[in-house]
């Protein structure tokens, strides 16, 4: 490479870095995020959620559409339980699940009634995603059910969620940096519902575009 080129593509590079710097950010805070960022950002109550999945023959599900925050919530409790496995489960997915005290499986509805019965067997205890109540299902299994609807409708709760986003982007903590609004929120909320994930969707393109540090 010849050494316009290297200066070149240093200078794309640091570009590229420095993206969002006038608005004191280190990227666009509604990318997608990693998993172990996305609990740095983790709005939730898990209330007694980790003291009941201690005891053997417990079931916790996280029940929603998608979009709402099942998985966040899920990544939230599973911090509790660090050594046990968690797994995503994509369309078409089929892995392979060792027996162990506590399981965490995010998507369980992409497997099949008969992968998940097989799951089932192999979990003393397990905390799951779905979009559909799996009670009867897990209770046939021989499991205490626990089940959390996750509706994210309080324009506070969202408001918190959003701007945690935000703060975890952040340069430098001495300097401001965007705020969404309530007013923004109850905007969102009437066009995306309770759909958090749509609202980030739509935030990721305001902020591509958004050209100083001000209230959103």
């Amino acid at each position: 490479m010849s050494v316009s080129s290297t200066v070149h593509s240093t200078l794309h590079t640091a570009s590229l870095r420095l993206a969002f710097a006038h608005l004191n950010l280190r990227f666009n805070p509604f990318g997608e995020l990693p998993r172990h960022q996305r609990l740095l950002t983790a709005v939730v109550e898990l209330d007694d959620l980790p003291r009941q999945l201690h005891i053997a023959g417990t079931a916790i599900q996280f029940v929603a559409d998608h979009g709402r925050g099942k998985s966040t919530h899920l990544i939230a409790l599973h911090r509790c339980f660090p050594d046990s496995p968690y797994t995503q489960i994509h369309h078409r997915d089929k892995p392979r699940f060792l027996s162990t005290n506590i399981q965490f499986v995010d998507s369980i509805e992409n497997l099949s009634r008969f992968a998940r019965n097989r799951l089932y067997k192999r979990s003393g205890s397990i905390a799951l995603t779905t979009h559909r109540d799996l009670s009867m299902e897990l209770t046939r299994a021989g499991y205490r059910v626990i089940s959390r609807e996750i509706a994210q409708l309080s324009t506070d709760r969202i408001s918190a969620i959003l701007n945690a986003r935000i703060r975890h982007a952040r340069r430098n903590d001495a300097l401001p940096i965007p705020v969404i609004s309530n007013a923004t929120v109850k905007s969102l909320q009437d066009a995306c519902g309770s759909n958090i994930r749509e609202m980030e969707y739509r935030l990721y393109d305001i902020f591509q575009d958004l050209r100083e540090i001000s209230d959103v």
